[in-house]
């Protein structure tokens, strides 16, 4: 009897332990006596194509910016841009942060620099606004 580390750093006993291989001819995966067939295209047999998945969950990141918790984000204007910072008389180094790659200003197509306008309504303090300044990271 040997001792071996399985998948799962498990120490298994087996007088033969074998691995599952793919075979590249058939493009097949043999599990417990069965072959599954592997198409690249749709994944495993029985299930759906790898892009279903994909087209699935990007509709599920545009209904997410449109939950009730998600503020809404507003990319600035170079003029509505110039205006907040002579009115605040700030740069736009000295403004709160956001990176460029937050999933809430994704579709706002940022980058370096921009300022987002914050716009989050509250049932107790009415409508709050804040400004974040993008940055790479």
């Amino acid at each position: 009897m040997e001792l071996s580390v399985g998948e799962s750093n498990q120490v298994v006993a087996s007088s033969n332990l074998v691995r599952p291989s793919y075979d590249n001819k058939t493009r097949s995966v043999p599990t417990k006596g069965r072959v599954i067939p592997v198409n690249p295209d749709k994944g495993c047999s029985g299930s759906r194509p790898a892009h279903h998945f994909s087209k699935k969950m990007a509709t599920k990141k545009k209904e997410a910016l449109k939950h009730i918790l998600i503020p809404e984000h507003i990319k600035l204007s170079e003029k509505e841009k110039k205006a907040l910072m002579e009115k605040f008389q700030v740069d736009i180094l000295e403004l709160p942060k956001i990176p460029a790659n937050d999933p809430a200003i994704a579709h706002l197509n940022v980058k370096e620099k921009d300022i987002i306008k914050i716009v989050r309504k509250s049932s107790t303090a009415g409508t709050t606004v804040f400004y974040r300044g993008v940055v790479n990271e």
